[in-house]
Order: C-alpha cells, then sequence, then structure tokens
C-alpha cells in the first residue's frame, strides 16, 4: 500500500506511481494533495484514491481499512503446491508464472522465489487446473500458465511477463492471449476481488 504526496521534489507522486506500475506493483496507491488538479492525473498510476488537504481522519482511516481489505482479499485465495517439505500456499496474486519443468511444475513467485511441486503422475494441465479457474490466468501452450496480470507485452512468438521474463506463445495462440489479456484489463484487472 502506498500513500504519496502528489507534490514532491524531483518525482511527482503520480510519476512515482507510474514507475511503481510500469515495475510490476499492483499495490493500491492513495494520494494526498492540496489541489483537486491532479485527480485526472492520478488515473494514470491507476489510484485507489484521492484524498484533498486538509486531510480529514475520518476519510483517512476508511480509504485506509477498505484498502487493507482489498489486500486481504487479494490474499485469500492461494493456490495449493504439493513440495517435498509440505504443501506450500501461493497466494494467487503472487504467481508470476507456472512452468513445466521436465516433471515437476515450477511456480515462479512475485519475490523472485520459485517453488517446484512434487514429480507430477499426470497432466501439467490437471496441475494447473484451480489456476487456470481463475480469470487472472491463461494457458500458453503445454507447459506454461501466466497471470495476465503482470503482462507487459505480447508479441509474434512470446509473451513479457513483469518486463524480465519472456515466455514462448506457440503462434496459434497470440490473438486468443491479446483478447484475453485485453479483456483482463478492460474488466478492471484486479483479480477476483
Amino acid at each position: 500500500l502506498y500513500v504519496l504526496d502528489v507534490i514532491m521534489p524531483e518525482l511527482s507522486g503520480i510519476d512515482v506511481g507510474v514507475k511503481l506500475r510500469e515495475l510490476g506493483s499492483d499495490a493500491p496507491i492513495i494520494y494526498l494533495t492540496t489541489s483537486p488538479d491532479y485527480a485526472v492525473d492520478s488515473y494514470l498510476a491507476q489510484a485507489f484514491y484521492y484524498i484533498l488537504k486538509p486531510v480529514d481522519r475520518s476519510q483517512l482511516f476508511e480509504v485506509l481499512d477498505r484498502a487493507a481489505a482489498l489486500l486481504e482479499k487479494r490474499r485469500a485465495v492461494s493456490m495449493p503446491i504439493k513440495t517435498k517439505s509440505g504443501v506450500r500456499l501461493a497466494p494467487l496474486d503472487e504467481i508470476l508464472y507456472v512452468e513445466l519443468a521436465g516433471r515437476l511444475a515450477r511456480y515462479h513467485l512475485t519475490g523472485g522465489e520459485t517453488v517446484d511441486s512434487m514429480t507430477l503422475h499426470g497432466p501439467f494441465q490437471a496441475e494447473i487446473a484451480p489456476l487456470l479457474e481463475d480469470a487472472r490466468f491463461v494457458l500458453c501452450g503445454s507447459s506454461f500458465a501466466v497471470n495476465l496480470h503482470y503482462v507487459t507485452a505480447v508479441d509474434k512468438g512470446e509473451l513479457t511477463v513483469g518486463n524480465h521474463f519472456s515466455i514462448p506463445l506457440p503462434r496459434r495462440l497470440v490473438t486468443q492471449v491479446k483478447k484475453q489479456w485485453g479483456e483482463y484489463w478492460l474488466k478492471g484487472g484486479g483479480g477476483p476481488c
């Protein structure tokens, strides 16, 4: 959760918010400012809320409570992963993508961590079926499932996740994945919340 003033030295709060989005952050951003002139600009950073100063204490706490509830709701939806050390719950909003790696499913998480499942005894699609029930996830060929929330580009033969990872995309799926990605963002891009 970010609480930013719009007017700051060097970079404005709007610029910081846009940069956070470019880096893949979907955390709620609450802007504080003395002028309503920047309200429209705050949409560039997909602001959660815009509060005028002087800040009314009850309004601020109400907005913070709503943002915290949104974050909690996002975290509540998790994928159980059977690992060698037991079951690991990975919140769906922290899964960038899943790949078939040999005979296991490798989950790539937003913090840079990877979690490997136990050896798969069935098809990869059966392992990730719960993910594919969520509108955020799309199957990209037979070896990858990607969280659309973190996709930054869909090009011929690949899609980019979080500006760092290139996922191969069969040509026959490019149009379909572009469409799903567009629909995801047209519907708000906020996952299940």
